[in-house]
């Protein structure tokens, strides 16, 4: 029934236009947490890149490998621009010299 109203945009009762927001949200979220990156936002891009490469990759000739070829090359580069991001950003600051002596410090 509910893919009917998808497939058949001339059904009596059609899908409401309010729905997919919140399924994308929800999505979202439950797909951090079920991946265990919580409170690690940046890895939305991973998930967002899928249908974005996606659609590009119909715009490319070839057989019907080549879009999951393009999706998985995409996704693994985005994950591993954002992995990269998060490696960078829990590193320790070096732009600033520690005193070896507690007390040489001014503030």
């Amino acid at each position: 029934m509910f893919m009917e109203r998808i497939i058949h945009p001339d059904c009596p009762n059609p899908m409401s236009p309010f729905l997919p927001f919140p399924l994308l949200v929800s999505g979202a979220f439950l797909m951090l947490y079920g991946t265990g990156q919580w409170n690690r936002w940046a890895y939305l891009w991973v998930f967002v890149s899928i249908p974005i490469s996606l659609s590009i990759s119909f715009f490319f000739p070839g057989d019907k490998a080549t879009p999951a070829v393009i999706v998985g090359i995409v996704a693994f580069a985005v994950n591993s621009a954002v992995h990269k991001y998060y490696l960078r950003k829990s590193s320790p600051h070096t732009h600033y010299r520690e005193s070896a002596n507690p007390s040489d410090s001014t503030l």
